[in-house]
């Protein structure tokens, strides 16, 4: 397989690499209780970006044991999909609920602990309780692989390197509070992760930052036909927090495929001066995968014509693969013949 091939079937990216029938892997060790908490904090515009302001100085520096996400929006399931903005956090603790409060007292008192409610369980159990699945559901429901309800979702995503002020916050949540199909995850980062080199794998986005940003809109089949609405609405919001986030370029996150910031060219074959084939693919796709792979998109590139010269296994953001001078590769079907790009990948 070869070390570039071993490294970048690790992240970088789905549908590109080949077939993997097997892995062998090394399990990390977790206590026999964990604490879990889902908590929602409705209240003004104001008061939930102060919320949220806090639990940017505070989350990413949490023991490596502790994670505390939070949902910003104005229809969380958590908050009975009432009307107005809320927040609400998602906590696990590896380790006894005790601890979790010791440590939230300590760090967090904000979060409100009287009705925190913590509850302690095995760790295969904190998965079902934080997988979305209806109240008493069990373990083995896990292996339930059919999906029992149709909705939609247009997703896009950035990474954060430093707080927000306060009325940057205020501003975007002031946003949200105007669309309650839409919400923001706020993933922390820091901790084990920030003890990972931006190269030591293809994902970069660990070491130096503090978050990411999930930006979704959702919507059920009833709605479809306002699809083209939601999603305009999402991009607008998405625009708007650039001024807020790092650029240049302005990184995303590979598992949501954001087709906005451009897809595969395979059908591009024009000859360079020299009358030989240069590389367009590897060039235009260049737009998108940097902000999902920063500067290990070359070595991504590299091991991408090592395993599959053929572009075997492509999809519409795969990475492509660099092809010998003066040699055209017949054209895959199945992909949009036109890259399309928004023009905001280099943006200042």
């Amino acid at each position: 397989m070869g070390e570039d091939v071993f490294w970048a079937i690790r992240g970088g990216g789905g549908g590109t690499w080949g077939a993997v029938y097997a892995w062998r892997v090394q399990l990390s060790p977790v206590p026999e209780r964990v604490t879990a908490f889902v908590v929602n904090r409705p209240g003004s515009v104001e008061s939930v970006s102060r919320l949220v302001s806090t639990w940017q100085h505070v989350a990413p520096w949490l023991p490596d044991e502790f994670y505390v996400s939070a949902f910003v929006g104005a229809g969380l399931p958590e908050s009975n999909r009432s009307a107005g903005i809320s927040v609400t956090f998602k906590g696990l603790y590896l380790g006894p609920s005790q601890e979790a409060l010791q440590i939230l007292t300590a760090k967090f008192p904000e979060i409100g602990l009287s009705d925190l409610n913590p509850r302690e369980m095995s760790w295969i159990e904190s998965v079902v309780f934080f997988s979305g699945l209806p109240e008493g559901s069990a373990v083995s429901d896990l292996a339930d692989r059919v999906l029992h309800k149709k909705n939609y979702f247009k997703a896009k995503s950035d990474y954060v390197r430093r707080p927000m002020a306060l009325d940057q916050l205020i501003r975007a949540v002031d946003l949200l509070s105007m669309q309650p199909k839409a919400y923001v995850i706020l993933d922390p980062y820091g901790g084990a992760m920030d003890r990972v080199g931006s190269g030591d794998l293809p994902f970069p986005h660990r070491k130096g930052n503090i978050h990411g940003v999930q930006y979704l809109i959702e919507w059920t089949a009833d709605e479809d036909g306002h699809k083209d609405e939601y999603m305009d609405w999402l991009r607008r919001f998405y625009d708007a927090m650039g001024a807020y986030v790092p650029k240049n370029p302005r990184t995303a996150y590979i598992n949501y495929m954001d087709l906005d910031l451009g897809t595969n060219n395979w059908s591009d074959r024009r000859p360079d001066s020299t009358g030989q084939v240069p590389n367009p693919e590897v060039e235009a796709a260049r737009a998108w995968g940097e902000r999902y792979f920063l500067g290990n998109y070359d070595r991504l590139v590299r091991a991408k014509t090592t395993i599959d010269p053929d572009n075997v296994f492509r999809n519409a953001q795969s990475i492509p693969p660099l092809r010998a001078p003066g040699v055209a590769r017949s054209s895959p079907r199945g992909i949009s013949p036109e890259v399309m790009s928004n023009g905001a990948a280099y943006d200042g």
